[in-house]
């Protein structure tokens, strides 16, 4: 096992044209994501005002309005669950086609599921925790091609946030300036989150956040890389609040955090040559019944060690790559008629990372 001491910076021009790659992919992310959920948006309010009319809609807001719980009764589930039927029940009586509102919604959760999905889901070729490893170091049992590399580290940036929604009026962005980043010492994370009140049939939030750590390594052989990146949880809360609406509404949300790894070998196309991701926290939920959630996915001090690499891409012998090895937090939603409130808090210290040939 090699241990890489070499602590020459990545250089000033180099580092800027990778930024900027990764300000033109965010901000093309952003466009594509905000397209397919104004597309996704549009698809479903039409079949939804077949389904529901007008007249009906204001009733069913009256209905909820005179019989949601109240007071201490608000954050008792049997008292909501009650809610939820009895707006079922009202909605019935409208002649609203429930059977045909479910499958239209199953529809939506399936679309939102794969644009929420898109960025964010691990890489085909990601790798588990691997097991020896600590805060000191990898498993010593691991190739002797790997170099390990610890901070100070080659350089560093904070590509910042990026929000998308389909109701700006009606969101509140948690963002929080200054982040938890702190990029000598290798400390990554943010407090990112939303809030969305009131809501209306098929409205949705994303927020996404990044930042990491550059290192240089030169190639000993033609080979795809593996990179890993071992990490101590300092902090870490997924909180969510949803409040039905109408009594029968509905809502999709995750909040997740990412570990990823870009290789740049030629700079000048503006792109990275090699990305892959490890999801290392996922909090899901939704469906019909309110929820409120506040958790703690890894408690404090905690060590992950995760691995990734991209399959399809080799870097040839004798270059020298640059590895952006940090961390993507995302918070998103995707609600009929609820209200929601969700905030990712959470911060790991970087300890070591790895790159080795495979």
């Amino acid at each position: 096992m090699t241990i890489t001491a070499d602590n020459t910076r990545v250089p000033d021009d180099v580092q800027e044209r990778i930024h900027e790659a990764h300000r033109r992919r965010a901000a093309a992310e952003q466009r594509e994501v905000t397209s397919a959920l104004q597309e996704l948006r549009s698809r479903y309010r039409a079949e939804w005002s077949r389904l529901i009319t007008p007249a009906a809609a204001q009733s069913m807001r009256e209905f909820s309005a005179a019989h949601r719980p109240k007071g201490r009764a608000h954050g008792d589930a049997e008292a909501r669950s009650r809610f939820h039927a009895a707006g079922l029940a009202h909605a019935r009586e409208l002649g609203v086609d429930l059977g045909a509102l479910d499958r239209l919604r199953e529809d939506g959760r399936r679309r939102y599921a794969a644009i929420a999905d898109r960025s964010t889901a691990a890489t085909a070729g990601s790798l588990s925790t691997g097991e020896g490893a600590s805060a000191a170091g990898p498993a010593m049992s691991a190739a002797a091609t790997q170099s390990v590399f610890y901070a100070p580290w080659h350089g560093s940036w904070q590509p910042g946030t990026w929000r998308s929604t389909t109701d700006p009026s009606h969101t509140t962005w948690t963002d929080q300036v200054p982040s938890h980043f702190v990029p000598n010492s290798g400390r990554l994370g943010s407090r990112i989150g939303f809030n969305r009140r009131p809501a209306d049939n098929d409205d949705s939030a994303y927020i996404k956040h990044s930042c990491g750590v550059l290192v240089n390594y030169t190639m000993p052989s033609t080979s795809r890389l593996e990179i890993g990146m071992g990490m101590t949880r300092q902090f870490g809360s997924h909180f969510i609040d949803t409040d039905d609406e109408f009594g029968y509404s509905w809502s999709e949300w995750n909040i997740r955090e990412t570990t990823v790894a870009e290789v740049y070998w030629d700079w000048n196309d503006w792109s990275a040559d090699s990305r892959a991701t490890n999801q290392v926290a996922w909090t899901h939920g939704g469906g019909f019944l309110e929820e409120w959630e506040d958790t703690v996915p890894i408690p404090a001090g905690q060590f992950r060690a995760a691995y990734m690499y991209n399959p399809n891409v080799v870097f040839p012998a004798g270059h020298t790559v640059v590895v952006f090895a940090g961390v993507e937090l995302s918070v998103d939603a995707w609600v009929d008629d609820v209200a929601v409130r969700a905030t990712l808090d959470a911060a790991w210290l970087l300890n070591w990372i790895t790159i080795k040939p495979r």
